[in-house]
């Protein structure tokens, strides 16, 4: 072998999709970096001087999806899912890189926490990053050293606080108007804004200074008899109207999309609209999992269109699922954001085909079996998602309801972008060569039980596929195969080198 390709790969005969087309050509891979990307047939004298080449049989070689929404729990969750684990369900759903939330036990909100995360003896088959959260210990005044930790952004759920971090979640001023009644009282909404929301401001310019995305769950807290009045409500409503999956039905009700949803994404916009009068100056703020249309038309609207660095994720469950459909048990379809009605969930879909949103993020959320097979109402939220997600969403652009270049921009492009994790996200030379192969096959179903993570369960069972991933290499090293399974673990733990 010349000693210019130690350590190389080719990978040819592959629909390649690289500079937003689809290109018919080949992969030199040096090092685990993309040397070169050819198209047609590769010189005859690169197969006498790589020894290691993949025939690709012209299927689509994609860059290494990016999951930014997964819970990977372990420490003293580990009984739900590890690091190893959901590692495994990533790789093998085509995510090469996961960033995993904060709300882990004990939370990543202290530098000796998330330090206790990394430090854990694991395999890891994907790369993994992770998020801060204010939770138990968070101190603003430490956040300059979790930065240097190289979390990838601040997760705030709702309700969220510390003793350091006092945020109030005080709803008395939240209008519930409707998307357009909004738009026209905004100016009036932010003069009559007379609370003083001092620890939020601080939070703002932290992220700001750290130059941290803050990732919004967009609801409000609700204290547990007011979620109780409105979910027996919703039963009520669902007996008489005989619903399909009535506490399905009436978690959605306990969760409403104007009260609950829409008045946080509202108080987060005259938080912005309040403290930063120029949007340059603003942080980027990134809603997770947004549930309805309209939601989306205020977050563009109100801000994308006014200047404000801003995105939108959407879950594959809120985009494809609603709750009138039937499932294998209602609490294994309990999420939060809760699954809306039919109707909601087909305008969600037409803004994703629209490109009104960002990024797809799995929202992987996986607890037991035993968890998931009690009363509804003290079932967790939740569900694993990590295995069949991005195939989930690859089986609409077969069935020729999404674009590619879409597929590829919400699962590998954008998620790179907005947060910054350098030199993934693309097939282009000088980038990590993160890249999974996939082909278009006959229809087949979901069965939780195939699922690679800890987790069997899933709402998914029996949903058509029509993509198949067949290899997944992380750093041009083939580290899965659909035949073969996993091969060496090579993941690592990434941390974020910009902004420092």
């Amino acid at each position: 072998m010349s000693e210019t390709y130690i350590d190389s790969r080719l990978i040819f005969n592959a629909n390649i999709f690289t500079n937003g087309h689809v290109q018919f050509g080949y992969i030199l891979i040096k090092k685990g970096i993309i040397s070169k990307i050819g198209e047609g047939s590769p010189p005859k004298a690169l197969f006498n001087e790589i020894k290691d080449h993949f025939d690709c049989n012209e299927a689509y070689v994609l860059p290494g999806f990016i999951d930014t929404h997964v819970h990977l729990r372990d420490l003293k969750q580990s009984y739900k899912e590890t690091l190893e684990t959901g590692s495994k369900a990533a790789i093998s759903g085509g995510f090469t890189t996961v960033l995993t939330m904060p709300n882990t036990i004990p939370p990543l909100s202290t530098v000796e926490n998330i330090k206790k995360y990394f430090d854990q003896k694991r395999s890891l088959y994907c790369n993994v990053g992770v998020f801060t959260g204010v939770k138990e210990g968070f101190n603003i005044d430490h956040l300059e050293k979790i930065s240097k930790e190289g979390v990838f952004g601040i997760k705030i759920y709702p309700g969220d606080k510390s003793q350091e971090l006092p945020l109030k979640w005080i709803d008395g001023w939240k209008n519930d108007l409707e998307p357009e009644e909004f738009f026209g009282f905004i100016e009036k909404v932010l003069n009559n804004f007379q609370n003083e929301y001092t620890h939020w401001e601080k939070l703002f310019e932290f992220a700001v200074k750290l130059k941290l995305p803050i990732l919004f769950h967009p609801e409000f807290p609700r204290a547990p008899q007011v979620l109780e009045f409105f979910y027996e409500q919703g039963k009520k409503i669902a007996s008489l109207e005989g619903k399909l999956n009535p506490y399905l039905y009436a978690h959605h009700v306990s969760h409403p999309i104007y009260q609950n949803e829409i008045a946080n994404i509202e108080m987060i916009t005259i938080f912005l609209r309040k403290f930063y009068p120029n949007p340059k100056n603003a942080p980027h703020v990134h809603f997770v999992h947004v549930s309805n249309s309209d939601a989306i038309t205020i977050i563009n609207t109100a801000l994308r269109q006014e200047g404000y660095s801003c995105s939108i994720e959407i879950s594959p469950h809120h985009m494809l699922l609603n709750y009138d459909m039937k499932f294998p048990s209602e609490t294994f379809a309990k999420v939060l954001v809760p699954l809306r009605d039919q109707k909601n969930q087909q305008k969600l879909f037409k803004d994703v085909q629209k490109n009104l949103i960002d990024t797809i993020g799995s929202d992987h959320a996986p607890h037991s079996l035993e968890e998931k097979s009690g009363k509804f109402g003290e079932a967790p939220s939740g569900f694993p998602n990590l295995d069949f997600a991005a195939q989930i969403i690859l089986t609409q652009f077969f069935n020729n309801k999404l674009k590619l270049e879409q597929v590829i921009s919400y699962l590998s492009t954008q998620p790179a972008k907005i947060f910054n994790i350098s030199n993934k996200g693309r097939i282009k030379e000088g980038f990590d060569a993160d890249l999974v192969v996939i082909n278009k096959v006959k229809p087949y179903l979901i069965k939780g039980e195939n699922a690679q993570g800890m987790q069997k369960w899933t709402p998914w069972e029996n949903f058509e596929l029509k993509s198949k991933i067949i290899k997944v290499f992380l750093s041009g090293i083939e580290v899965y195969d659909s035949k073969l399974g996993f091969h060496e673990a090579k993941g690592k733990f990434l941390k974020r080198s910009i902004g420092l």
